[in-house]
């Protein structure tokens, strides 16, 4: 099998970021795989969610904290493939901070096709920092700085 665009992919991350954005969270668990082995990782560091219950927790959890005007992540461009019933995809657009701000965001999700529909079995979301906003002293760096032995 060859690697193929995925258009399909495409739409489909478009549907579930609106569902999210919109707080329809039990569509985006929908689409979540039930496999044990599914991951949801979001920018937080505590963000880290294994399986499906736990994943639709956690962006339950998100959803429900947040502002109900918080515009949520513009999606502005998504690279996505597919081999056989494997497919996966970069997200790439501004992820915006209160009303004047944005910030660069990424994802990078990996879906399996189950039963004939595709299934989230891995999804990262990450804010994108500067690289010499990750240099000693920043103050990124102070505030983001984990304890380490």
């Amino acid at each position: 099998m060859a690697v193929e665009d995925a258009p399909e992919i495409e739409e489909l991350i478009r549907r579930l970021n609106d569902a999210y954005r919109s707080g329809d969270i039990d569509t985006v668990a929908r689409s979540l795989s039930s496999d044990s082995a599914t991951m949801v990782v979001g920018s937080d560091a505590s963000e880290v969610a294994r399986g499906r219950d736990e994943a639709a927790s956690m962006l339950r959890g998100d959803v429900d904290q947040r502002p109900a005007d918080a515009p949520g992540w513009s999606i502005e461009e998504i690279d996505a493939f597919r081999e056989g019933d494997v497919a996966w995809a970069t997200v790439l657009g501004p992820y915006p901070i209160g009303e004047a701000d944005a910030i660069p965001a990424r994802g990078s999700v990996v879906f399996r096709r189950e039963d004939g529909d595709w299934k989230i079995v891995n999804w990262t979301f990450s804010l994108a920092v500067p690289n010499d906003m990750l240099q000693p002293g920043s103050p990124v760096l102070a505030a983001l700085a984990v304890a380490h032995v």
